[in-house]
């Protein structure tokens, strides 16, 4: 069959970088390898109008992931389009997986798979051409004739060694994904592994990859890197697993072979407090790691414990000791505004981000369909669940730093207002002062100005837009970057209640914080 694959554009701040579509081109490679033809739209960096794209490609169904609600209103104008056209329509992908009533009951998707895709796909497409009842497929949630929503049987998790490598010819424009600037994560993806063992309330593990942690073939991952250093001239991977280096013997062999490879690349990965020993990242640096992404999420060991983060915040100064002594730049993820966080809470959050003195990747808390704290917050009624697709679009809350959009989703303790002016404070000072020795003393000079602006229109003419969809994209980046300004610098009481000033990074002695096992 032939099987247009969409990858559907999101809102948000058009000056992040563009990512490989891994959910999308893992689903699409391995369609391919059984015998189907794909065409794999990324409408990330590719604007055609899809109507256009269906009369070239004349497909015989259209499968669209949905990962983010930031995505709602473009999977809409797929789907609806592909239904004038009478085509079938599939979804999944984590959000997919989540609120699949709100999906189906759109009336342009026929069918929303649950957890992995590809078996579930494979099958589903035998639906279509007849060969099977849609009851006989594991995995699927899809109306009946009497618009009941029927949910089949839960799916065995596949061996991942029976997936193929990763085909990125169908990749439109792979150099697209290729960075051309200084970035401190990186743009082109590879995964080692599917799944964490680890059941933080906040996340979709739990519910997408049910704690799971799976392996792939270490070949196939090594063939991917040889692709896309040799072919395409990657210069730097993240590798984006769930919880990297949980199986050591998998990622002491991993490195080993990365370090025979005839070719170098550097790399990152995202893993968490107190799971890589310092002897772990002395092997992964001199197989080329230089970058870890650690999801700190809070200082307080009260928020870490209602989240169920399950570490030790005692090695958290080793781990921050441990990346730099060997040479690993550590970059920590924060989340503001856990539901009932309280002032002292966040307070310890800001100093433990002021004494680990990296750069903050600050976000709001967003409660996700189907997480633990999700679930809590609706059975006490202090969230409502969603009915439809628009009611999942306005719980987005984005990279937006206003007031208005946080307020109906603050379950903290803690003024919005103030929580808008601590993360845009971290926020500002990742784009004017990312090292560490500057942190001191913020100077935002012409010439830094005229290099982000220039930065800002690359990324977006690599998106596919014309100088002049670049240039009015510009116009509202340079509008969110000065709503980030205003909230970092305007507030100065609350500032001083939090200590929010750039002298205090590197600081180390904050009476509130707890004991770092120093």
């Amino acid at each position: 069959m032939k099987i247009l694959m969409v990858n559907p554009k999101g809102k948000g701040f058009s000056a992040f970088p563009i990512s490989v579509p891994m959910g999308t081109l893992a689903l699409g490679s391995f369609l391919k390898e059984r015998g189907h033809e794909i065409y794999l739209l990324d409408r990330e960096i590719k604007n055609e109008p899809v109507k256009k794209i269906i009369e070239k490609f004349n497909p015989d169904v259209v499968c669209i992931t949905f990962l983010s609600c930031s995505q709602v209103d473009d999977i809409l104008y797929v789907a609806k389009t592909a239904k004038k056209f009478g085509l079938p329509v599939l979804c999944g992908g984590h959000m997919a997986s989540a609120i699949p009533e709100q999906v189906l009951l759109t009336g342009v998707v026929d069918y929303v798979g649950f957890s992995e895709g590809e078996y579930t796909t494979l099958e589903l497409l035998e639906v279509l051409q007849g060969k099977r009842t849609p009851e006989s497929v594991k995995g699927i949630f899809y109306l009946n004739e009497n618009k009941e929503m029927i949910k089949t049987q839960e799916r065995p998790f596949a061996d991942l060694s029976e997936f193929p490598v990763l085909d990125y010819s169908l990749l439109h424009s792979v150099q697209t994904y290729v960075s051309d600037y200084d970035s401190p994560c990186c743009e082109w993806l590879i995964f080692c592994a599917k799944g964490c063992p680890w059941n933080c309330s906040f996340c979709e593990n739990e519910h997408y990859h049910r704690r799971k942690y799976r392996k792939r073939p270490i070949h196939h991952i090594l063939e991917e890197i040889r692709i896309a250093v040799v072919e395409y001239n990657v210069q730097q991977i993240l590798f984006c697993d769930e919880l990297f280096g949980a199986d050591k013997k998998y990622l002491r062999k991993l490195c080993a072979k990365f370090k025979e490879l005839d070719f170098s690349f550097i790399w990152q990965c995202e893993t968490r407090i107190g799971q890589l020993s310092r002897e772990d990242m002395e092997i992964m640096y001199d197989a080329g790691c230089r970058g870890l992404l650690i999801g700190v999420e809070s200082g307080s060991p009260a928020v870490l414990d209602r989240i169920k983060k399950n570490y030790d915040i005692k090695k958290m100064n080793e781990t921050f000791h441990n990346a730099r002594e060997v040479g690993i730049e550590i970059k920590p993820m924060i989340i503001f505004g856990f539901p009932d966080e309280t002032q002292d809470d966040i307070k310890q959050t800001i100093h433990a981000c002021f004494r680990m003195n990296a750069e903050v990747a600050p976000n709001f808390f967003l409660a996700i369909p189907r997480t633990s704290l999700y679930n809590q917050l609706l059975s006490s009624r202090r969230i409502q669940p969603s009915k439809s697709l628009n009611d999942c679009k306005k719980s987005y809350i984005g990279n937006t730093f206003t007031e208005k959009r946080l307020s109906e989703k603050n379950y903290s303790k803690i003024p919005t207002i103030d929580l808008c002016v601590i993360r845009s404070f971290f926020a500002f000072n990742n784009v004017f002062c990312k090292k560490p020795e500057e942190r001191g003393g913020v100077k935002v000079s012409p010439k830094i100005l005229l290099e982000k602006i220039s930065v800002l229109i690359r990324r977006r003419r690599a998106k596919g837009k014309t100088l002049l969809e670049s240039i009015l994209n510009l116009i509202n980046d340079i509008l969110a970057a000065c709503i980030m300004t205003y909230y970092a610098h305007a507030y100065p009481k609350i500032r001083k209640k939090y200590d929010l000033y750039a002298k205090n990074f590197g600081r180390q002695d904050w009476d509130d914080l707890p004991d770092w096992g120093e």
